[in-house]
């Protein structure tokens, strides 16, 4: 076995025990955050991006607690277990849009569409919508622990790991001085311009998670707050810090417990935008 199959194979069974470890949580999905009511009976569908190493599956609880709140939920499934470029994974989301746009035109709704995305998936989120014009189909994206800015700078030793294996692509594309990253960033400003101008609706939420522990302050464990911080200065930008329990960079996706916060506003964004929004009825239309 390659050493990248061995690091996804090693990634998985720790997030597949890490899930399973709060199993008896499951029974709650359906339960968990009920005083919202079914808010997204009326809501546009949502696509669920997951992040590096994460297979469908990791995201089962997230879209349980969706659809029992109403909504109409798909979560993609990445090439490479998530370990494919950003580029690679925008054209999956791209896939799953245009599927969960025609549904919502079959049932009389404006064609518009939710991405919640998690993680690296935030990026190919992005990557998506500012450089394949998926924002056409795009209602609002609504991240949780993503990278924005980057991570950390990744060293000289996985550098070097990384130029000899191609499969490490996707997680070169992490780092805060990638071409990907930087690229994305510089143009963001003038992407949310154009954007909101056209779609006064549009919208970019990012929602970031602090442990605020010991040694783990101003981070969810993975991504730190500064990392995932957009310039909320910008029309249609929004940042949402969550503390709390499991105010992890698992958590706040429902994968390890759940930080109900970070939950709570997701669930509430979403429903928010109802499918026949009477105002991007044009919008959908015209694209």
């Amino acid at each position: 076995m390659g050493l990248l199959s061995t690091m996804r194979e090693v990634r998985m069974r720790t997030l597949l025990d890490v899930v399973e470890a709060v199993a008896p949580q499951r029974a709650t999905w359906s339960t968990l955050l009920s005083d919202l009511g079914q808010v997204g009976e009326h809501a546009r569908p949502v696509v669920i991006q997951g992040g590096l190493t994460s297979d469908s599956y990791l995201y089962e609880p997230l879209r349980r607690l969706l659809d029992a709140r109403g909504f109409d939920v798909t979560v993609t499934q990445l090439a490479g277990h998530g370990m494919a470029s950003l580029q690679s994974d925008a054209a999956g989301l791209e896939r799953m849009v245009d599927a969960a746009a025609k549904r919502s035109l079959q049932r009389g709704g404006d064609g518009l569409v939710d991405i919640v995305a998690h993680s690296k998936g935030g990026l190919s989120a992005r990557w998506y919508l500012q450089r394949m014009s998926g924002v056409d189909q795009v209602s609002q994206l609504i991240t949780l622990g993503t990278p924005h800015n980057g991570s950390l700078p990744l060293g000289t030793e996985l550098t070097a790991l990384g130029a000899r294996l191609p499969g490490l692509r996707s997680l070169k594309q992490l780092s805060g001085t990638s071409a990907e990253v930087t690229g994305l960033n510089a143009e963001f400003r003038g992407f949310m311009a154009e954007v909101t101008a056209r779609y006064p609706g549009f919208r970019v939420v990012s929602i970031a998670g602090d442990l605020d522990r010991p040694g783990l302050r101003r981070t969810d464990g993975i991504v730190s707050l500064g990392a995932a911080h957009l310039d909320d200065s910008l029309a249609g930008v929004q940042n949402i810090l969550v503390g709390g329990e499991n105010a992890s960079h698992l958590g706040i996706a429902a994968q390890a417990g759940a930080n109900e916060p970070a939950l709570r506003s997701l669930v509430t964004l979403l429903g928010e935008r109802s499918r026949f929004a009477a105002h991007d009825a044009v919008r959908a239309v015209a694209s």
